[in-house]
């Protein structure tokens, strides 16, 4: 016996799945690698910036490289953080927005300094969040700050994006909440490489090859999420197939079943009760009032001129009336009360445990609600009820045909009214 006979075909299917998803798991960490790459083969523009503004006296100046950003800064005494900044705009002119580096983990610098070993680099990214920070004002973009020194991680160096945090003076100056202090790298806006927060004084060249942002194309949580759907997947299927198979047979026969008690009780255009099903219906009435003694009301409707609907619109609009009139009753009618189409444009409701005084009441509002509904083509459709109840020892046929002249009364009374049987 081999295991093609063991197995049906979607089982083998959730093997090889189960398969597919553990060799993803070894391998993952070697692949679904992505990359972005800000270099100078890009025309990003470019921006040098001192403490001038400030007052300060540094100065910056760009050194013309065909292969990288290059620029070199004289650190000047005159304030108390002097500095000098290379940045770059990664806004895209056409659409305003910044590049979304939420999906990337890490970030590589390839860089080379001459200078001063024991300072520092500040790394910025600065982002722009529609909450805090304004889209025509630069100076409120959020300050995520990564600050190293390169004499001990030389170059290429590698950090993780979790490795910056937003800068406490600004979150301070802005008195901003806490939860601001978090990274959302969903629209970087700006580059920004500057001295360190106690830079020397003197000359300093810069020179940056490249920056790499790096990720995955699936990130670890969704790809685990993923492979952890896959497995129990196919642990339901190989589980639930078997129970399936068991079970199909029968519930095909028992939706067969349902499908013909559904088409035999039912009339197939307004999904209402149908004739055979209500005179079944009345039988159990009867039995409930002889020995139970239940009170039952009836409510017969019929639409006005529903003839001149047929031949002015065409039998189809006949039809959407009668489909709009089952609605409007089923909607506006109790959930205990049945509701059944006795032929034509004729319908029955039979109200359980119901006086004719409530019995009355509820078929003026169900007048009222098919009075009021916004018929298609400008249409005024209207519908005369008869009311009547069972009491005594009557049968219900005698109580449908009480509410059948109640509803003739109001036919030749003007129509769109409700006649209660025992007040004619």
């Amino acid at each position: 016996m081999n295991i093609r006979t063991m197995l049906n075909p979607l089982e083998i299917t959730a093997l090889i799945a189960v398969i597919i998803s553990l060799i993803a798991i070894v391998l993952y960490p070697y692949s679904f690698n992505k990359s972005l790459v800000v270099d100078v083969s890009e025309p990003y523009p470019q921006e040098l910036v001192t403490d001038s503004y400030s007052g300060g006296s540094s100065i910056i100046t760009r050194i013309n490289s065909p292969d990288s950003y290059k620029w070199r800064c004289i650190i000047r005494s005159g304030q108390d953080f002097p500095y000098c900044s290379f940045k770059l705009d990664l806004i895209n002119p056409q659409s305003g927005m910044g590049l979304d580096l939420s999906s990337y983990d890490k970030i590589t610098i390839d860089y080379h300094i001459d200078g001063n070993a024991e300072d520092t680099i500040r790394l910025f990214l600065r982002t722009h969040e529609d909450e805090l920070t304004e889209r025509e004002d630069k100076l409120s973009y959020k300050f995520n700050k990564l600050e190293f020194k390169p004499s001990r991680y030389g170059s290429p160096v590698t950090f993780r994006m979790s490795d910056f945090n937003v800068a406490h003076w600004w979150v301070l100056e802005r008195d901003l909440p806490i939860e601001s202090s978090r990274l959302d790298f969903s629209e970087v806006m700006f580059i920004e490489v500057l001295t360190g927060t106690h830079s020397s004084l003197g000359k300093k060249e810069f020179e940056i090859r490249h920056i790499t942002f790096t990720g995955k194309v699936i990130s670890k949580e969704n790809f685990y999420l993923i492979v952890i759907t896959i497995l129990l997947f196919s642990l339901f299927l190989v589980i639930g197939y078997r129970l399936f198979l068991l079970k199909s047979a029968y519930k095909h026969a028992q939706s067969e079943r349902d499908l013909l008690k559904d088409i035999a009780n039912h009339d197939q255009l307004s999904r209402l009760l149908n004739r055979h099903a209500l005179d079944k219906l009345f039988a159990q009435v009867e039995i409930d009032w002889n020995i139970h003694h239940i009170n039952y009301s009836l409510i017969v409707a019929d639409i006005d001129h529903f003839k001149s609907i047929n031949d002015n619109y065409g039998h189809a609009m006949g039809d959407k009336v009668i489909k709009n009139i089952a609605d409007i009753l089923r909607t506006y009618s109790r959930e205990q009360d049945y509701i059944g189409r006795w032929g034509g444009e004729e319908f029955v409701i039979l109200l359980p445990s119901t006086s004719p005084e409530a019995a009355t009441a509820c078929a003026e509002k169900l007048r009222i609600y098919i009075e009021a509904y916004n018929w298609p083509q400008d249409m005024k459709i209207t519908a005369s009820f008869g009311v009547s109840s069972v009491k005594e020892k009557r049968t219900l046929q005698e109580v449908f045909a009480e509410a059948d002249r109640a509803l003739y009364h109001s036919k030749a009374n003007g129509r769109n009214k409700v006649t209660r049987a025992d007040k004619l």
